[in-house]
């Protein structure tokens, strides 16, 4: 039998287009109606939800479960922060849920309540995360640091009102094309530092981003590793052709693409802002670390 947990429930309820908003009382009825006792932390935006998860953490609960998009997901992990008092659970209801796929988590959300339900009841999981330097605090990410024209992109996407979901990642990764060039990086990978020009840059701890986008398919959440992914400069008609390969992972085979796993990465581009887990954070030079079995998962 579950024994009783204290549980804090961190929500974004505009998460999935708003399909969050119904899900959330769901998920607090179905804790409680086994016993659980659920504290809700909802706020309307991510900063205040970040510094009212920080708070409330402080009561020391035995989870914390995240209903939301990987962008909820990321705040969760970062109110954790460097020493996590508890376990992190998640019910994934945003546009991309590429964190919760690398974990093991159903993108189906009541599926995804039926294992929190049973994860509760077993060991839990423990998972990497990226680590970002930083002057007063430590920045954590699970799935991607975007550096590069992908950042580019969630610029414009974030700015975007339609489509809803994933594909406007893809619509605004269309419009961005057309002025696509590459730039001048200074990358400097476990020690060895060379210059390259590169369309793209991103440091994957996980599988995927942009919604099911496998852009480094053999990256592990598990291995203490991250992976520098880098595409070197190609013709936009054939970037245009390899592109739908990434859903698939196989665009890796192809001469452009350059994938190097290691352990730490710094990486310095002018004009470039950094978005970790899709969120935008700050701009380049960035040095980027992984802390390995830094966080337990309900999975």
């Amino acid at each position: 039998m579950t024994r009783r947990r204290r549980i804090l429930v961190a929500a974004n309820p505009a998460a999935g287009g708003g399909r969050a908003a119904a899900i959330i009382p769901r998920v607090i009825a179905t804790l409680e109606g086994r016993g659980h006792e659920v504290k809700l932390c909802q706020e309307s935006s991510g900063e205040e939800l970040l510094r009212s998860l920080r708070e409330q953490l402080a009561s020391s609960p035995d989870a914390v479960v995240a209903i939301g998009g990987d962008g909820t997901v990321h705040l969760a992990i970062n109110a954790l922060g460097d020493d996590p008092v508890c376990p992190l659970g998640v019910i994934p209801v945003g546009t991309g849920n590429d964190i919760a796929t690398s974990w093991g988590i159903p993108t189906n959300s009541e599926k995804a309540i039926e294992r929190l339900l049973t994860s509760l009841a077993r060991p839990t999981r423990r998972v990497d995360l990226g680590v970002v330097d930083g002057e007063n605090q430590a920045l954590f990410f699970a799935a991607v640091c975007s550096a590069g024209f992908d950042a580019i992109v969630n610029e414009r996407a974030n700015a975007m009102r339609f489509p809803r979901g994933a594909s406007r990642y893809i619509v605004a990764l269309l419009i961005e094309l057309a002025s696509l060039t590459p730039r001048r990086y200074t990358l400097t990978i476990d020690g060895q530092t060379r210059s390259v020009e590169a369309l793209l840059v991103a440091v994957a701890n996980g599988p995927s981003f942009g919604g099911g986008m496998r852009v480094v398919p053999e990256a592990s959440v598990t291995d203490g590793k991250i992976e520098v992914f880098v595409l070197h400069p190609l013709p936009r008609l054939t970037f245009l052709r390899i592109f739908p390969r990434v859903f698939a992972g196989t665009h890796v085979s192809h001469p452009a693409v350059e994938i190097t796993r290691c352990e730490s990465v710094s990486i310095d581009v002018d004009d470039i802002v950094g978005y970790f887990d899709g969120e935008r954070h700050r701009t380049l030079p960035v040095h980027i670390g992984v802390k390995q079995g830094a966080l337990e998962v309900l999975s």
